[in-house]
């Protein structure tokens, strides 16, 4: 699990310097901004995968999330709070399928790469203007996962 974790945050953070044209030769600083509370034990692990990708790239690296699972307007509000310190790219969640657009879209306008993890919006890349998504189909891991247990009935 975690070599999974640091592979996808590795991935995130090389996507990031690509797609946005950027050269190694200085210290980056990247965000990466979660819809999912402090005590939550999946965001944990991928947290200590960024720090150590963070590590082996030489990166700066911040991981913000709301104190409470699923506190959107504090995510979004952290979302605005992040555009101001002006990093060199943005990773987030987009837990709610319109509340994000406006704030990617302007993070975007300002040169600020971002790229989604975890959730996207469920248009996917027609929905905002974020750059990539990176993590699995929802719809169709439900879709799997009812399928095999309606199998038994």
């Amino acid at each position: 699990m975690k070599k999974i974790v640091l592979v996808m945050v590795v991935a995130v953070f090389v996507s990031v310097v690509l797609l946005g044209g950027m050269a190694w030769a200085a210290k980056y600083r990247f965000t990466f901004i979660s819809h999912a509370g402090e005590e939550n034990p999946f965001w944990a692990a991928v947290y200590r995968g960024a720090q150590d990708a963070a590590k082996l790239l030489d990166v700066d690296f911040m991981f913000v999330r709301p104190k409470e699972e699923g506190d959107l307007p504090a995510q979004l509000a952290q979302f605005e709070a992040t555009l101001a310190q002006k990093p060199d790219g943005i990773i987030t969640t987009i837990p709610h399928p319109e509340m994000f657009d406006a704030v990617i879209k302007k993070a975007i306008d300002m040169g600020i790469p971002v790229i989604c993890s975890n959730t996207d919006d469920p248009e996917g890349a027609a929905g905002n203007a974020r750059l990539a998504y990176i993590g699995q189909d929802l719809v169709q891991a439900g879709y799997f996962l009812a399928k095999k247990v309606t199998e038994g009935l």
